[in-house]
């Protein structure tokens, strides 16, 4: 029940295609702790598979950001100017969710 109530905030900041790519994620997540905690072991291959899966879902989301805000005149940079506060709170619930 909670999961799907982190759910919302997250889609209403985030295109969907991002969070399905996002929520995906948790299938290395369970690789990961299946090997950490279970001792189970993975091969090469089922690794590189995830890993591709991983840089796939950066990409989409990457690519899926929202429109970069103007750089401040003094050329200082900082997160707001990179990203904004809900597409970064949009993605953060959907990795909760996961």
């Amino acid at each position: 029940l909670i999961v799907n109530l982190i759910s919302y905030p997250a889609l209403s900041r985030i295109h969907a295609s991002v969070f399905t790519a996002i929520s995906q994620l948790k299938v290395l997540a369970t690789a990961f702790f299946a090997v950490l905690l279970l001792g189970t072991k993975i091969s090469g291959r089922k690794w590189r598979t995830l890993s591709i899966m991983v840089m796939g879902v950066t990409l989409i989301s990457w690519e899926s950001a929202p429109e970069v805000s103007k750089v401040a005149h003094d050329h200082t940079t900082d997160w707001s100017d990179i990203v904004s506060f809900d597409y970064m709170v949009g993605i953060g619930c959907a990795m909760v969710q996961t």
